[in-house]
């Protein structure tokens, strides 16, 4: 099903620059009708009331500013659920990247992958990906920090987010851009 996609990573590519290039020409979604713009990540309680997509399944892509820095997906559950790791929980990768970022405000030097696993008392072998995650986010301005969700039927997501983190990758070198920090690319 994944080589399926990647046939199609030509179409893929352009579509993924047509989403980008709508979402960035919108301003950030603000609780009307869901056109796939982007969403702040403060915002998310009022996407918990709003956005009924929200308990659906999908891929969603995390930026800040005009720049993609992660693509993931919501397959086995809802983004509602997924976003428990990113948002919700006590030591969500947002909560503990607002506190790395007041942090490197106050003088703190940037920590290496290594020393965030550390210092944030994270399982080094399942969460690397999150503490690349804490760096991504807590070295930008968490204002800035947002997200897109792309709902899908559940049998197209994997091989749909795996081709759009080629295209992703893609994109952002194009545009000169940090790569994505996916770890599975």
């Amino acid at each position: 099903m994944e080589k399926d996609y990647l046939k199609f990573i030509n179409t893929i590519e352009i579509a993924y620059d047509k989403l980008l290039t709508s979402s960035f020409s919108k301003g950030f979604w603000e609780g009307d009708e869901y056109e796939n713009q982007r969403i702040k990540w403060t915002d998310i309680d009022k996407v918990k009331i709003s956005l009924k997509i929200f308990n659906e399944s999908g891929v969603y892509i995390w930026g800040h500013k005009k720049e993609p820095i992660y693509i993931g997906k919501a397959e086995k559950q809802s983004f509602k659920k997924r976003f428990n790791r990113y948002i919700f929980s006590k030591n969500s990768q947002c909560k503990i990247a607002e506190n790395y970022r007041i942090e490197l405000s106050n003088g703190n030097e940037i920590l290496e992958v290594e020393e965030i696993i550390e210092k944030y008392n994270l399982n080094p072998k399942n969460h690397k990906s999150r503490a690349l995650g804490i760096k991504s986010f807590g070295e930008c301005d968490s204002n800035d920090i947002w997200f897109i969700l792309l709902p899908l039927k559940k049998d197209s997501i994997s091989g749909l987010e795996i081709s759009l983190i080629k295209a992703g990758e893609i994109w952002n070198n194009k545009n000169n851009l940090k790569p994505l920090i996916n770890l599975d690319k």
